[in-house]
């Protein structure tokens, strides 16, 4: 369960919804979405507190702060129920730059109604498609 940070927000299932360069919101539609959950890094601190089913406790039981090396000079992710968002300055990985709204995701690759991680990927299958159109003219 949870992302590839550590966290436990498993961002490439998020259906992104609204996005804006460095932010973006949507909805996760899995059996993690019960629950409520935050990180947020502002350069070496992080703070992160977590309220959901099958994650492991922090050091508070339920938050923590703590001291990590920078990769980024603000980031935010949360999810309340079925609703997810973040932002990061500058993107990275997790947080991407994308243009879009009420679903329709037209930057970095054009997607209706489809999970971050799709939208990451997008460009291969995109490419993989126009190889077969040419193999069969």
């Amino acid at each position: 369960m949870g992302g590839s940070d550590g966290d436990a927000l498993d961002n490439d299932a998020i259906i992104v919804i609204d996005a804006c360069c460095c932010s973006y919101e949507g909805c996760l539609c899995s059996d993690e979405c019960i629950g409520c959950m935050a990180s947020e890094t502002l350069c070496c601190l992080e703070m992160e507190f977590c309220c959901k089913s099958g994650t492991e406790s922090l050091c508070c039981i339920c938050c923590a702060i703590r001291c990590v090396s920078p990769t980024v000079c603000i980031k935010s992710q949360g999810q309340v129920c079925c609703l997810a968002g973040a932002a990061a300055i500058p993107c990275d990985e997790e947080v991407p730059c994308m243009v879009g709204m009420f679903g329709i995701v037209c930057y970095p690759s054009f997607s209706v109604c489809k999970t971050l991680g799709e939208i990451k990927g997008g460009g291969v299958e995109a490419e993989g498609e126009g190889g077969d159109n040419s193999a069969t003219d």
